[in-house]
């Protein structure tokens, strides 16, 4: 039991004397995933202050449950990876947990995802005002639970490359967050360029980034953010 409180107030003491870092948290499917250190990366170049980035995205993962496939999950309410990404955003803001300083909340949601959806939009299984009202509905869950007014910044959905209506159900994704981010005060666009990966030869298969991509991407969405005050 002592060395318990030992170890307790050891990381109490290191939260107090260590410098807090800016917290994101970065959620969406597998495009996602592989820009948590690049982010952190350019965030530490462009400001000089470390940042964490709290990984929610799952790969495969979709908005809408009737987009979800293979049981890869899905963001609405009635699925858990919202749920998940609370508790592993709450967590991190917590001393007891890496960065180990106790933040009132997060600086932003990062949110890339939109393929499966837009596959589901193209093949006629989704509308697209049901993936706008689910958008919404994402956001309006983010800051009823770490504030009304939490920046929301989007890296676009790209394109597809070999299936046709896919790439037409990714348009549609792309236009809908675009129409979300000009309706919402809070909500932004970081980075619009995803739809010319194929000209730039970006792409590993038909929907994942290369490394010029994710590096252009972090790259680019940092300069944004710090544009934009959201740092």
């Amino acid at each position: 039991m002592k060395k318990g409180w030992i170890i307790i107030f050891s990381l109490i003491f290191f939260a107090s004397c260590s410098k807090p870092k800016t917290m994101f948290a970065l959620a969406g499917q597998s495009n996602a995933v592989p820009l948590k250190d690049t982010l952190a990366y350019n965030y530490k170049k462009l400001t000089g202050n470390d940042a964490y980035i709290i990984q929610c995205a799952k790969a495969g993962s979709a908005l809408n449950a009737k987009a979800e496939t293979n049981d890869w999950g899905n963001w609405s309410p009635n699925g858990d990876l919202l749920k998940k990404s609370f508790k592993e955003i709450d967590k991190r803001l917590s001393i007891f947990y890496p960065p180990y300083n106790k933040e009132e909340t997060i600086k932003a949601i990062i949110w890339s995802q939109g393929e499966n959806d837009g596959e589901s939009i193209g093949k006629g299984i989704l509308t697209a005002e049901e993936y706008k009202e689910d958008l919404k509905n994402l956001i309006s869950e983010y800051r009823e639970r770490y504030g009304s007014t939490l920046p929301f910044i989007i890296i676009e959905t790209g394109r597809h490359t070999v299936c046709k209506e896919c790439d037409e159900g990714y348009a549609v994704v792309r236009k809908i967050q675009d129409e979300v981010a000009e309706e919402d005060k809070y909500t932004f666009i970081g980075y619009n360029e995803t739809k010319d990966f194929i000209e730039r030869k970006w792409l590993i298969d038909p929907v994942h980034y290369n490394k010029e991509a994710l590096n252009d991407i972090s790259e680019k969405l940092v300069k944004f953010m710090v544009y934009k005050g959201i740092n």
